[in-house]
């Protein structure tokens, strides 16, 4: 999940110049699409039958770059812009996770039931997902 959030930080760069400030809550959606992204690309990476559609994260970034430059984020200093990031993150990916049962270490089974019910539910998540072949 991490790779991820670090590629869609790295596309955040795409956006303008903004005046430095001071740190303030990362946007709900900012939160929400790397959330969704880092969690679709862990279930992908966890179950043989999904596969994570970079294509749809990639098209997903762009209106939030736009968004962050827009609401005065430097999408270049992000890191230095908000705070409660990672608690956020991790808060809704616990829920995510109570939301399947799934435990520490769970089986592929379990994975790929839980990324299937996302792309069923046409969730954020599921938006990210691919059923495939193995």
């Amino acid at each position: 999940m991490r790779a991820l959030k670090g590629a869609i930080l790295g596309m955040l760069t795409l956006a303008g110049d903004v005046q430095a400030q001071e740190p303030r809550p990362a946007p709900g959606y900012f939160v929400d699409i790397v959330m969704a992204t880092t969690t679709a690309q862990q279930l992908a990476l966890s179950c043989p039958s999904l596969s994570f559609d970079i294509v749809a994260a990639s098209r997903a970034t762009e209106p939030v770059v736009a968004r962050l430059a827009e609401d005065g984020f430097d999408p270049d200093q992000l890191d230095t812009q908000i705070t409660g990031f990672s608690e956020l993150i991790a808060d809704k990916q616990a829920a995510f996770v109570a939301k399947h049962g799934l435990a520490e270490n769970p089986g592929a089974d379990a994975v790929c039931a839980a990324g299937a019910a996302e792309i069923a539910a046409s969730s954020d998540v599921g938006a990210y997902l691919l059923s495939v072949t193995p």
